[in-house]
């Protein structure tokens, strides 16, 4: 089945970080049957960004990627993201945010009910 939301998140040192987002992120798809991918692209970080993320996502079931991201910016992180997102929208949350219960849900209802 073909994602219906990529989330994408650019990383740099964010070791800390990356787990209480991705954790945020996972409790907008509990409730609901909604198809979504998770593409982690790290910008080569000099602390254990990406080990972390990889060890935390060897135990989930739902479709993630980690992908290199050699300029380190954000902005050649969101186009690498971009270019393998398979979902019909993206959302880029920084690796520091924390999603509010039922974003997605409301932020695909909104997009679900235009023109």
């Amino acid at each position: 089945m073909r994602p219906i939301i990529s989330i994408l998140i650019v990383i740099r040192n964010a070791a800390q970080h990356i787990i209480p987002c991705i954790q945020s992120i996972e409790t907008q798809f509990e409730l609901d049957d909604v198809a979504w991918e998770l593409i982690v692209v790290d910008g080569l970080s000099s602390d254990a960004s990406k080990l972390v993320t990889q060890t935390y996502l060897k135990e989930v079931s739902y479709i993630w990627t980690i992908l290199d991201n050699p300029k380190k910016t954000l902005a050649s992180g969101w186009n690498i993201g971009i270019q393998h997102a398979k979902g019909q929208f993206i959302l880029r949350p920084d690796a520091h945010a924390r999603l509010h219960p039922n974003y997605v849900r409301y932020g695909l209802a909104l997009l679900s009910a235009r023109p």
